[in-house]
């Protein structure tokens, strides 16, 4: 048979032929690598030659699922799970039906081979399936556009509470900001803490906390800092624009963050500290029925 023109050096593992008596003619080779996800095949360009595409070629689908990735892209999709991969690729993963289906939109890829789903998962017994998503944060001035009450995390380490704090701050319609150091919001387990709210409430990220408050104040915010004691009771928040700064458990708000803030609020408790993801939903709920009037 003769080679058509421009498949010279190809390597694919599916050709497709042009139309014979209106047929469509396909041959898999069965050696080579297989071809490149979609979604991935943008960041290519930094790691090989990517193969052009043909001018002829059908789009594809931007949701494209129940696949079973080649095992080029699994092996690359499972380094997803390290933080220094997502941040190269803008791409992370969520695992599981309710939560998959808590975006608004469609995730560029599903996979629900079981095979996939136990390689992508980091469950000990994997729920499936496994959908991959881009980036969802926002730039700060976008969220303090978005939003008049703003929950921003300092520090705090545990990926469980910053999920738990972003269901809250959708719960009450708040944004969210989380601080440099703050647990990573694309950590698989921040995105299972929760629960599909970071599809809904605007995240801003790696921010300095004291440079985020200084914006919100000329955005006209004020900012109560929690603190353990000797603060302002969560009745006396104010009404209007409001940034509401909570560090760790542990070690809780640095001295200058707190002297950035314009006043200090403290949860009345008989506990000698409160979960720092408590104590945000605690002083959301208060702050937005302040708002509320």
């Amino acid at each position: 048979m003769t080679t058509p023109e421009g498949w010279v050096g190809r390597t694919l593992k599916e050709l497709r032929l042009p139309e014979k008596n209106g047929v469509e003619v396909v041959t898999v080779k069965s050696a080579g690598r297989g071809i490149p996800s979609p979604a991935l095949r943008p960041a290519l360009g930094a790691r090989g030659s990517p193969r052009p595409r043909r001018p002829e070629a059908a789009p594809r689908r931007a949701q494209r699922t129940g696949l079973m990735p080649s095992a080029a892209d699994l092996k690359r999709l499972a380094k997803l799970k390290q933080k220094k991969y997502r941040e190269a690729e803008r791409l992370f993963l969520a695992e599981g039906r309710n939560l998959v289906g808590s975006s608004p939109q469609p995730p560029l890829e599903t996979y629900d081979d079981p095979a996939a789903v136990k390689r992508l998962s980091t469950l000990t017994t994997p729920t499936g399936p496994v959908a991959l998503f881009p980036f969802l944060d926002v730039p700060p001035d976008e969220l303090l556009r978005s939003r008049d009450l703003i929950v921003l995390l300092d520090g705090v380490q545990d990926p469980g509470n910053v999920g738990t704090a972003i269901r809250a701050a959708h719960a009450f319609g708040a944004g969210v900001a989380l601080s440099s150091g703050t647990a990573d919001l694309y950590n698989p387990k921040t995105v299972r803490a929760t629960m599909g709210s970071l599809f809904h409430a605007p995240v801003a990220r790696e921010l300095d906390p004291t440079g985020f408050l200084a914006s919100a104040h000329a955005a006209g915010f004020a900012s109560a800092a929690a603190m353990p004691e000797g603060g302002d009771a969560p009745a006396d928040l104010p009404a209007g624009k409001l940034v509401l700064v909570v560090g760790s458990e542990g070690a809780g708000l640095s001295e200058e963050v707190a002297v950035a803030c314009s006043l200090r609020v403290t949860i009345p408790v008989l506990a000698p500290s409160l979960n720092a993801a408590v104590a945000a939903s605690i002083l959301i709920y208060e702050a937005h029925g302040r708002m509320l009037g």
